[in-house]
């Protein structure tokens, strides 16, 4: 039963890191592509784009009012297992012990994961660093939900107007694009 348990948290993990790595993926094919469509966009409702200063500004507006992530919403089980895991790997890679700089970006994910709540990340960098731990039924439902979340996220992603207008060749597949976010928008973008 003990391996089953095992196999299956390996499971969740590793279907974790390939939907992370396909929302890294299409996230950068957004940013990449982002400005070309809304250029188009602007182009089919005759108004000049915004200046790039107007638009970083109001992206880091965006970023600002997200809220951030509480390890309160975890059971004290799984807060104090995170704690521990961030602790030990915080040990194994920090600059003092590691001179050389091997662990260095191990340790710099370890604290943005630890800050940002993500349960998943220290499991997967525990991974990397051959660290024992185990993970619980309450820390497998978790996993499940962030599985899940990120599944939306993809979702999300894949049903763009940015997203789907960079997946064609067909200029006139991606002028149907651009003309079907101008009406949705109603030209107000």
């Amino acid at each position: 039963m003990n391996n089953l348990i095992h196999l299956e948290q390996r499971k969740l993990i590793q279907e974790y890191s390939f939907i992370k790595a396909d929302l890294e993926y299409k996230n950068s094919i957004m940013s990449e592509n982002q400005s070309a469509f809304m250029e188009k966009a602007y182009e089919k409702i005759g108004e000049e784009r915004k200046s790039s200063e107007e638009a970083h500004s109001e992206a880091s507006q965006a970023k600002q009012e997200k809220v951030k992530s509480d390890w309160k919403v975890f059971k004290p089980e799984i807060q104090e297992k995170a704690k521990k895991m961030y602790r030990e790997i915080s040990k194994r890679t920090h600059p003092d012990k590691d001179p050389e700089g091997v662990y260095s970006e191990i340790f710099a994910e370890a604290a943005k994961a630890y800050e940002n709540c993500q349960l998943f990340e220290l499991y997967i960098l525990s991974d990397k660093l051959n660290l024992p731990y185990e993970v619980g039924q309450d820390e497998i439902v978790v996993m499940k939900q962030e599985i899940e979340k990120s599944k939306k996220s993809l979702e999300r992603i894949e049903n763009s107007f940015i997203y789907l207008w960079s997946t064609y060749d067909n200029p006139r597949m991606k002028e149907v694009i651009v003309d079907r976010f101008v009406k949705m928008t109603k030209g107000k973008i």
